[in-house]
């Protein structure tokens, strides 16, 4: 139903269901061939087939996917899943160690899958996409990386829609597989 037929059943009481709630409550449903319609464009997948497998991604570049697939998705910070740099490494040292801690992020970024983002502060969800160009300095950085106790301060990342669809393409499965009892 569409167009003028589809308002004309909508604006008429008569199709309405009023329930005795304090709360005006309204649904919407869709038929099953509907609903998978609006799931397949809210999560997209892809063919993964010239990507390597899960077993074939290193434990690091793995759990950089798997924090982009969650909803935190902090890389630093005190609910990262990355270690801080020690306190008493000089300009170089500190680099190096961000070096080691970006190599398995960068391809996905690379490819646009995965967003960098900063969360300044826990008051607020404002965050900015830092751009692959400034990962570096930016994780360098211990005021941007955030090396305090809050949860949601510091450097997060989350799949980008085209991330998304890869995740969604093989990824996720072979991850969730692992996750499930037999």
């Amino acid at each position: 139903m569409t167009g003028p037929k589809l308002h004309e059943v909508l604006a008429d009481p008569a199709n309405w269901l009023w329930t005795s709630r304090p709360r005006r409550h309204f649904g919407l449903t869709a038929p099953q061939p509907v609903c998978e319609h609006w799931f397949d464009d809210a999560h997209p997948t892809a063919d993964t087939s010239a990507l390597p497998t899960w077993d074939e991604l290193s434990v690091e570049e793995r759990e950089v996917l798997v924090r982009a697939a969650e909803a935190g998705g902090m890389l630093t910070g005190a609910f990262g899943i990355w270690e801080d740099p020690p306190a008493d490494l000089g300009t170089t040292e500190r680099l190096a160690w961000v070096d080691q801690q970006l190599a398995p992020l960068l391809p996905f970024v690379r490819e646009g899958w995965i967003e960098v983002q900063h969360y300044p502060d826990a008051d607020g969800d404002a965050f900015t996409v830092i751009p692959i160009r400034s990962l570096r300095s930016a994780l360098a950085d211990p005021s941007v990386r955030y090396e305090g106790d809050e949860w949601g301060v510091g450097i997060g990342c989350t799949f980008t829609f085209a991330g998304l669809a890869i995740w969604r393409g093989g990824w996720s499965h072979a991850w969730g597989s692992r996750l499930s009892v037999d």
